[in-house]
């Protein structure tokens, strides 16, 4: 899911902070409510606003200084000034220092939130452009990339250094090629009809190949090209690619280490669980574990102490929270109660999962039902005592 845009709202009107709120909410904004413009600014840092709707007239300080602050801390802001006591000189003024709108009071609402929606546009044409251009400045500058320039037919007529050593051709041998003549039976057809779509005039984006090498390796190749055009055809394709089979065979590994574990956990007949340590979330579940996650308890608590948040103090510590904080496994005995309100005693074993940086991601939590153990232990104890008596 897509993270919610953040909309900046500076108003000393309470009434109309809240009423914009609660209209820009349900839109799927995310809004900060703020009514004093030096406060505003200082919220900035923090908040990065994809929009800051400022009116021309607040207790403290006007609303251009604020956007002159805004746009100091975070340029990519686009500002929406609104007033009531608007002049032709605050309204030069404000599109001089690079307002997207100048509203008048009394606004018309859908004329507002159009005027919103093409902010947050504008923004995010902006954020993608830059991002472009700095991969252009990483691709210019990584020659350890395949790059290379092929005719309207698909002929190579410029391959870079990096690209002999990935290939195995020398230039003078690639300037004889073409581009499918480098491509394994098992992707020419897909090649073939990419080729056809982008001297169509079709941009289809990042795409993976196999390709031959000149020894006979086959390779695979995620790559993207840009078609350059005149006299309404194209002449020339720009293409930069690299070498992704080590991260093909990985998702082969990964793919088979999860049919194991899959496997594995499909044969377990007490509850198996993954949770993750943020949320407490039921990430995975075996069969025996599956049928309070179909019921609609996303949370290890909910689904397995039938409880509104986690378990803790002494006696029935979280082994989430346990785990998490010592980085070790435990066992732990609980005792839980199920849908139907039983009370039942569980082996609760917990073992962390961790990420690259040594954290605790998610944990393992497998559950022994010991009713019958704890009830015969009980008995023992009961008997005992009447012997001795």
């Amino acid at each position: 899911m897509d993270e919610k845009k953040k909309i900046l709202i500076v108003d000393d009107d309470p009434n109309l902070r809240k009423t914009l709120s609660d209209i820009l909410k349900v839109r799927g904004y995310e809004t900060i409510s703020i009514a004093k413009g030096k406060t505003a600014i200082k919220s900035v840092r923090e908040e990065m606003p994809v929009v800051a709707i400022i009116d021309l007239k607040l207790e403290d300080i006007t609303g251009l200084e604020v956007m002159k602050g805004i746009k100091g801390l975070s340029p990519n802001t686009e500002c929406i000034i609104i007033t009531g006591h608007g002049t032709e000189k605050a309204a030069i003024e404000a599109i001089n220092l690079r307002a997207f709108n100048y509203i008048q009071k009394p606004y018309d609402m859908d004329q507002l939130l159009a005027t919103i929606r093409r902010a947050v546009e504008k923004r995010d044409m902006e954020v993608r452009l830059k991002e472009s251009e700095k991969k252009y400045r990483e691709l210019v500058e990584n020659t350890e990339d395949l790059i290379y320039v092929l005719d309207g037919k698909g002929n190579f007529k410029f391959l870079n250094r990096a690209g002999e050593s990935f290939t195995g051709y020398s230039r003078k041998e690639i300037f004889s090629k073409n581009f499918l003549d480098l491509v394994a039976p098992e992707s020419y057809k897909e090649a073939e009809e990419i080729f056809k779509r982008q001297l169509a005039g079709e941009d289809v984006g990042i795409f993976e190949l196999q390709l031959y090498k000149k020894n006979g390796a086959v390779i695979f190749v995620e790559t993207r090209q840009k078609l350059i055009w005149e006299n309404h055809r194209v002449i020339e394709i720009q293409g930069i690619g690299r070498d992704i089979t080590k991260h093909k065979r990985a998702e082969g590994q990964i793919r088979q280490q999860n049919e194991f574990l899959n496997t594995v956990m499909e044969s377990l007949t007490h509850p198996f669980y993954i949770v993750d340590v943020r949320n407490y979330n039921v990430v995975m579940g075996n069969p025996a574990g599956r049928q309070g996650l179909a019921a609609g308890y996303s949370t290890c608590y909910r689904l397995i102490h039938n409880r509104d948040k986690p378990c803790g103090g002494v006696r029935y510590p979280c082994p989430i929270q346990t785990v998490t904080k010592s980085k070790k496994p435990i066992t732990v005995e609980h005792i839980h109660v199920d849908k139907k309100g039983d009370r039942k005693n569980s082996e609760i074993h917990a073992f962390p999962i961790f990420n690259k940086k040594g954290e605790v991601k998610q944990i393992i939590v497998y559950i022994i039902d010991i009713t019958e153990r704890i009830e015969a232990q009980k008995k023992s104890v009961t008997i005992a005592r009447v012997l001795l008596k």
